[in-house]
């Protein structure tokens, strides 16, 4: 449905491991099999992953793939809490 906009995928860090491993295969292959459907479709759009965890430190611990946290992290953005903006 994201057509050629963006899918936003919001606390990846929480995705179970098999989960990771198709999300890693989609981003990868750019195409994924739609329910009931014979053929692949080809995904246009754009990924956008947040979590509020460490994600880099996910990797090491072992919660987020080190392959998929490579995909992901093409570029980060690290926002600190409105805390501590008061501005």
């Amino acid at each position: 449905r994201a057509g050629a906009g963006t899918l936003v995928l919001d606390e990846v860090a929480d995705l179970v491991p098999p989960l990771q491993g198709r999300l890693l295969r989609l981003i990868e292959e750019r195409c994924f099999l739609r329910p009931g459907a014979r053929a692949p479709a080809r995904l246009r759009a754009r990924i956008v992953a947040t979590s509020q965890a460490e994600i880099g430190r996910g990797g090491a611990e072992g919660s987020v793939r080190a392959d998929l946290w490579y995909r992901l992290a093409v570029v980060q953005v690290t926002l600190p809490p409105l805390r501590a903006r008061p501005e």
